[in-house]
């Protein structure tokens, strides 16, 4: 299965350009444009954030008309610019985002399960998986499945360290035991927004976790631009 991504769009309002310098939504639409002509074509698309500028309604309106014409399915993920409740807003009527929580979402209608990891931190340029949301993916990872499958985040990754607070936590993550695809070892863009391909024993690094001292540990994600 092909999976086409879709990164870092940083959509404005209409008319607007990004920093009054880049056109953003023309260099949206020559991507749908390249994605719509490739064959074979991808059976899905993968949108990782920061999907918007400033995470307000009228620019994810915006995104949404300029992502209309992909003859694809889209599967969203947000960014550190983009809002949760208005993204969810958006996208809802699609049938894959929650209603409530977290954007974390599992699609399991093709031959990998998409798994999608909502990192954000309102108001903060970093991310973080708390104690709940790796509760969340181990629940998704325990399932039984013949499939692999691949995981999306929106932020860059760190090598988890032998010994560091939370990582008993953290390596929930990266040590499940599922059907191993053909080929079952992780792989990372250079770009802060990052998948994972798990298999048999698939190693998924993470950022180090990190203890509060008022709080459960939990792994921080490093901040991007």
């Amino acid at each position: 299965m092909l999976i086409a991504r879709i990164t870092d769009t940083h959509i404005t309002k209409p008319g607007q350009l990004l920093m009054g310098i880049v056109d953003t939504a023309a260099a949206l639409e020559r991507a749908v444009s390249a994605l719509n002509d490739l064959i074979p074509a991808p059976g899905a698309a993968v949108l990782t954030g920061d999907l918007v500028e400033s995470g307000e309604p009228e620019e994810y309106a915006h995104l949404r008309a300029l992502l209309a014409p992909l003859q694809m399915p889209v599967f969203a993920i947000p960014g550190n610019h983009d809002a949760r409740e208005p993204m969810r807003e958006a996208f809802i009527g699609d049938g894959y985002i929650p209603a409530q929580g977290f954007l974390n979402y599992v699609i399991e209608d093709y031959p990998l399960r998409l798994i999608a990891l909502d990192t954000l931190i309102p108001g903060e340029g970093g991310g973080v998986l708390c104690s709940d949301r790796l509760h969340w993916i181990e629940a998704i990872l325990a399932r039984s499945s013949e499939f692999s499958a691949v995981i999306s985040i929106a932020r860059s990754t760190a090598a988890l360290p032998a010994q560091s607070p939370g990582r008993r936590q953290a390596r929930r993550i990266s040590s499940f035991s599922i059907s191993a695809p053909r080929r079952g070892s992780a792989w990372r863009s250079s770009h802060p927004a990052t998948s994972f391909t798990t298999g048999a024993r698939a190693s998924v690094s993470l950022p180090t976790p990190q203890r509060s001292e008022t709080g459960p540990a939990r792994i921080s994600i490093p901040k991007s631009p």
